[in-house]
């Protein structure tokens, strides 16, 4: 998958209510509840596919994927919390991951809409910023949408900026709960209106949490990143510096607290950067791993972690 399939969660979009919806649920862990219609969180799901069927006429079909996707969510649960934390010689600060794999799995699963894919990606999504929060990382940044993401189908792009919009309006209340704090790391131009006012939303009423930094990549790509920067410089009149110019300049430079990643992971099978990250990531770990993106459990993400900690960081010395 490139930038476009980078990302097969990019349609994390359909993902997103259920990502920052999930997210945040499993975030705050809370104890799995019974399998029926009265759990709040089945509502949740339910909601979700309705406000996407109710955009895109042609995902009318997703609400009767709510059942499956709730018995998926329990399934991420029982994971969640039988898992039993990596010991590790040394524990990433900030992991970005490239959720590879979506649309694959569900042509595996026998979908006829490989777009449902993402909604499962999203609940892996939760599950492992869930972990990321256990172990104490400082950073979580997720490429869920790439600059190039939208040259794919009408279809899959409105899903995923229908998904984005209503999974952030509905993630508020559980976003104050778990101290997360949202940001965005992209391009502003190009998105949706309402699609980047429920972004700049959650930035604003999360911006006072002190927890986990989750980054969000939507419309994001490396090479627009760089040249917006040196957009910006000109216009800024900068012409030479001693120190280093460019990374303020970033979309990254303008996020309170970055740090570069310390381990970038991609699912999928595929071994490219997909426009991800270039500037940030020279000094980065890489794991490419197999497992497709909703395939990868706790324990596939206990393995990349530990690798990561027997490797010798020289930074060109």
């Amino acid at each position: 998958m490139s930038p476009s399939a980078a990302c097969t969660c990019f349609t994390i979009s359909t993902l997103l209510r259920v990502l920052l919806g999930a997210l945040l649920w499993f975030m705050t862990h809370h104890a799995a509840q019974a399998s029926d219609e009265s759990d709040s969180y089945y509502q949740i799901i339910a909601n979700t596919l309705s406000g996407i069927a109710s955009e895109v006429t042609t995902a009318a079909a997703y609400p009767e994927l709510t059942a499956e996707l709730y018995r998926f969510k329990n399934q991420l649960q029982q994971e969640l919390d039988q898992f039993v934390p990596p010991i590790l010689n040394r524990t990433p600060q900030h992991i970005a991951l490239i959720l590879d794999g979506n649309r694959r799995w569900a042509d595996a699963k026998g979908y006829s809409d490989r777009s449902t894919g993402h909604l499962f990606c999203a609940l892996r999504v939760a599950q492992t910023l869930a972990i990321a929060k256990q172990l104490g990382f400082e950073q979580v940044t997720l490429y869920m949408f790439s600059t190039e993401n939208f040259k794919r189908s009408e279809h899959e792009v409105g899903v995923s900026m229908a998904l984005l919009k209503h999974s952030l309006h509905q993630a508020k209340e559980e976003l104050l709960k778990s101290d997360a704090q949202v940001r965005h790391l992209g391009r502003r131009e190009g998105l949706p209106a309402d699609a980047l006012a429920a972004i700049d939303q959650l930035v604003e009423v999360s911006s006072e949490n002190t927890g986990l930094k989750v980054n969000m990549a939507i419309n994001y790509g490396g090479t627009v990143e760089v040249e917006d920067a040196i957009r910006r410089i000109i216009s800024a009149g900068i012409q030479s510096d001693d120190q280093p110019v460019l990374p303020k300049f970033l979309y990254s430079g303008q996020l309170d607290g970055w740090t570069n990643p310390d381990l970038i992971i991609r699912t999928g099978k595929e071994k490219r950067s997909s426009n991800f990250l270039p500037m940030q990531s020279v000094y980065s770990e890489w794991s490419f791993r197999d497992e497709l993106w909703p395939d990868f459990t706790p324990e596939k993400f206990s393995e990349a972690l530990q690798d990561f900690s027997q490797r010798k960081r020289r930074y060109g010395q």
